[in-house]
């Protein structure tokens, strides 16, 4: 019996930190929304769409670059909230910011290159700068929104 109930633990855990991913990554994105209408900064999966499926109708709303993104998204999430949830992590909060960072960096010096944007977005329009402020921007909401998520996990 008592195997059981660690069974429905993990689960659970394993649950809220895919919920904690998929909800960090709606966040982002209604950032990426609102600094998209103030400053005109790209869109993370705009720009997935545009080098994946160009021969799309109109590629900046393709479904397909939503759905890569927030499946990078949840995953990202997942794996921070469930690998702090088993760890003895005091600084959660410290945590989370160099977590955002770390996933800032990947992104800016590997994904904007494969996307062919360049290292950190060298060959972004516009001021790459400002693109790059607004993406750790992005990362560090996500990663704020996974406090909540990774605070209750760690009770």
């Amino acid at each position: 019996m008592r195997k059981e109930a660690k069974a429905i633990s993990e689960k659970n855990i394993i649950l809220w930190a895919l919920l904690s991913g998929f909800i960090a990554t709606l966040v982002m994105n209604l950032a990426m929304f609102i600094l998209k209408v103030k400053l005109g900064v790209p869109i993370i999966h705009e720009l997935i769409a545009e080098r994946f499926f160009p021969s799309t109708a109109e590629p900046r709303y393709s479904i397909y670059g939503i759905l890569i993104h927030l499946a990078l998204g949840i995953l990202g999430g997942f794996s921070f909230t469930y690998l702090v949830s088993k760890t003895k992590i005091k600084r959660l909060i410290v945590a989370i910011v160099l977590y955002s960072i770390f996933l800032w960096v990947i992104f800016s010096a590997l994904g904007l290159p494969i996307l062919g944007f360049g290292f950190f977005g060298k060959y972004l329009a516009g001021i790459p700068l400002t693109s790059e402020a607004a993406f750790l921007v992005y990362y560090i909401l996500f990663g704020l929104t996974l406090y909540p998520f990774t605070a209750a996990l760690k009770k």
